[in-house]
């Protein structure tokens, strides 16, 4: 896990650095959220899952990240709407795939404090993903009940 942690961090680290340069607001979530609070998963995070305060401008500089890089497909987020925008915003920044999903105010009420930015809370975000109901997220949470059960 140590190593899925580090690989991960790294490339959270650029992203980080890039939303503290446009003095954006957000909030860790999704699998490196879980990863980071030291749950154990089976498979590696393949993308940045974020949570970012709307302001006036930044819904524009996400679009335009979106749409100057090569897209990838997210079927479960395909039509999903709030206030009327498609959401998330899905791009690559350099070389690593990110989501992030423009709020007013933070969906995620648990979160803790770590590495400079807030991470949502192991329950807050299995309470998040299993309202998906994803085959991935059920997966997953099957691993991290047999992973304590074990202990």
């Amino acid at each position: 896990m140590k190593a899925k942690l580090e690989d991960f961090n790294k490339k959270l680290k650029v992203v980080q650095d890039f939303l503290d340069e446009h003095h954006q607001r957000y909030m860790l979530v999704g699998s490196g959220a879980l990863l980071n609070c030291g749950i154990p998963l089976q498979r590696f995070c393949n993308d940045v899952d974020l949570e970012v305060i709307e302001d006036n401008d930044n819904g524009k500089l996400f679009k335009m990240l979106q749409d100057a890089t090569t897209p990838f497909y997210n079927h479960e987020y395909k039509g999903k709407k709030r206030d009327g925008k498609e959401l998330p915003f899905m791009f690559t920044y350099k070389d690593i795939k990110v989501n992030v999903w423009l709020v007013k105010a933070f969906n995620h009420t648990q979160w803790v404090w770590k590495n400079n930015m807030k991470i949502a809370t192991v329950y807050s975000v299995l309470k998040k993903k299993m309202s998906y109901k994803r085959v991935k997220d059920f997966q997953d949470l099957q691993h991290i009940v047999k992973t304590f059960m074990e202990l």
